[in-house]
């Protein structure tokens, strides 16, 4: 009699984890391209790394421009948020979606986001990314942009070590 109640108990938080998979919120602030806070509905501000992609950094030529763009779509609007997990930082990787529009696919669309090859996401942003390259728009309109995958690695070099 008493095993059932126990499962139940152990089993209990990844139920409420599931639950919480999607849910609408509020974008408060947008971080940069592709970093937002959203307030859920019980008024905890979650930080969300849009899944798949990966936009110019801010001191990054192209970065402010795409900070720009996901404000202008996003910010103070009321969005649906599906969680995937977390990086390595605890941030959660979600899609969002804003009046039926995929944000992704729209930073993609305007030519301000690279895929994300490593994380195997929807094969269609690869497609939507090759479609902006080939119009030369947004970050294509340079010569070699550099991925901001390779730009953060650049930049941790730089930083001086210090050893003790």
């Amino acid at each position: 009699m008493y095993r059932p109640l126990i499962f139940l108990f152990f089993l209990l938080p990844f139920l409420q984890s599931n639950a919480q998979d999607q849910f609408t919120g509020k974008v408060v602030e947008v971080i940069d391209g592709n970093t937002l806070l959203v307030i859920d509905n019980y008024q905890d501000t979650i930080s969300v790394i849009l899944k798949s992609i990966d936009c110019p950094e801010l001191n990054q030529e192209m970065g402010a421009k795409a900070k720009a763009f996901t404000a202008e779509k996003c910010l103070g609007s009321n969005v649906a948020v599906e969680l995937f997990g977390k990086d390595r930082f605890g941030n959660d990787i979600a899609s969002i979606t804003i009046n039926e529009t995929d944000l992704s696919r729209s930073l993609l669309e305007a030519g301000l986001a690279w895929f994300y090859h490593r994380n195997k996401g929807d094969m269609t942003l690869a497609s939507i990314e090759k479609s902006s390259r080939a119009k030369k728009i947004g970050i294509w309109e340079g010569k070699d942009p550099v991925e901001p995958w390779i730009f953060r690695r650049q930049q941790s070099m730089l930083t001086p070590k210090l050893s003790y």
